[in-house]
């Protein structure tokens, strides 16, 4: 999970048990005690979502590295065809070949 998020959790966490283990002097102030379930009930939608992001993050790192092997296959690949076409074509059929000419 980002550390930023846990940051946030945890300190979420740490506020809401001080304010359990002082919910009755809070309570006689006036204090909404509902805030405190709110609270958890975040964190733990929180965590859940950063879960979920570090799992899409980890996928779309496979997903990348695949993309990767791939694009270097096809740089090799457009390399050697291009290669051939202008070795073996005259520069004025280049365009014909799907090779630009960049005069």
């Amino acid at each position: 999970m980002n550390r930023i998020y846990s940051e946030q959790i945890e300190r979420a966490l740490a506020l809401a048990e001080g304010l359990k283990k002082n919910s009755a002097a809070l309570q006689a102030k006036g204090f909404d005690l509902s805030l405190i379930e709110k609270l958890e009930q975040d964190c733990e939608l929180m965590a859940r979502e950063g879960e979920a992001i570090a799992a899409e993050e980890e996928a779309l790192a496979k997903h990348r590295a695949a993309c990767h092997v791939i694009l270097s296959r096809l740089k090799t690949n457009f390399f050697n065809g291009k290669g051939y076409i202008k070795q073996n074509y005259l520069q004025d059929q280049w365009a014909d070949y799907g090779v630009p000419d960049k005069r």
